[in-house]
């Protein structure tokens, strides 16, 4: 239970109490199981947002909503990054990128790419056939949550890994 409480509190905004599990290094490893689950709450709360909103409103203004409770829910978690991996395209060589990338202001491309990013993700929950978009909204926090994390080394990341192969044995 205690993994399933780090892996809320790491990806969603919801006040479960205590820190977050990056604050104590290996209570990540001790979380990652969990996100799948967590993913699963995070699609339960999308998809009644959305089924709420599609009956009360039309759907591109119910898909505007949607997109916000579930980037609200998340904390926006990865927008941030992607601004700054898209302002760092501004960067004329690999030093000036990291100085770019480092800042933390938003600049124009980032300010552009998140917009884009966020009207792509309501059109396409608007333009999804009812029957298909509760499925979708439900499985793709799951589903995102699910996959492994990228980097391949050091203690957290063994944690991490190793929970990740128990967790998958049973």
């Amino acid at each position: 239970m205690r993994g399933l409480l780090l892996a809320a509190r790491y990806l969603t905004i919801v006040p479960v109490g205590g820190g977050r599990p990056h604050e104590h290094g290996a209570s990540l490893g001790e979380a990652a199981p969990w996100f799948p689950a967590v993913g699963l709450g995070i699609g339960l709360a999308v998809v009644a947002t959305e089924r709420i909103t599609a009956w009360l409103f039309q759907m591109l203004l119910a898909a505007l909503l949607t997109v916000t409770v579930w980037k609200l829910l998340t904390g926006g978690l990865h927008l941030d990054g992607l601004a700054d991996c898209l302002d760092g395209l501004a960067g004329h060589d690999a030093g000036q990128r990291l100085r770019i990338m480092s800042d933390s202001r938003i600049g124009a491309f980032g300010a552009m790419g998140l917009i884009l990013v966020l009207l792509l993700e309501i059109a396409a929950v608007a333009e999804l056939p009812a029957p298909v978009r509760w499925r979708a909204l439900l499985a793709t926090p799951a589903i995102a949550r699910a996959t492994r994390m990228g980097r391949h080394s050091g203690p957290v990341c063994n944690r991490v890994q190793w929970s990740w192969r128990w967790a998958w044995r049973g």
